[in-house]
């Protein structure tokens, strides 16, 4: 699941329904600076990510909590939610 805000300064709030599992792993894309949405960097959780070498990317660790904490999606953010016990018929 994913979801974009595009807002300069509201945090949004976001609950889940039930039976997607217990788990959650997030992964929040953020621009770096003070460009914002034309930033050319962007951190993933708060760490701004770049390359290894040339060709080879970071590692992408999300972060894991239980679903019922509902998550939040910061200002001018990309949010991609990873459900791993939803079972959901189409991702088995």
């Amino acid at each position: 699941m994913f979801g974009l805000s595009v807002k300069q300064k509201t945090t949004e709030d976001i609950t889940f329904p039930a039976g997607l599992g217990n788990i959650i792993d997030i992964y929040l894309l953020t621009p770096v600076g003070t460009e914002q949405l034309l930033s050319g960097k962007v951190a993933l959780n708060g760490k701004q990510l770049d390359l290894v070498d040339d060709h080879t990317l970071p590692d992408l660790t999300p972060i894991s909590q239980q679903v019922s904490q509902g998550v939040k999606l910061p200002p001018t953010t990309l949010g991609f939610w990873v459900f791993p016990k939803a079972n959901a018929r189409a991702c088995l």
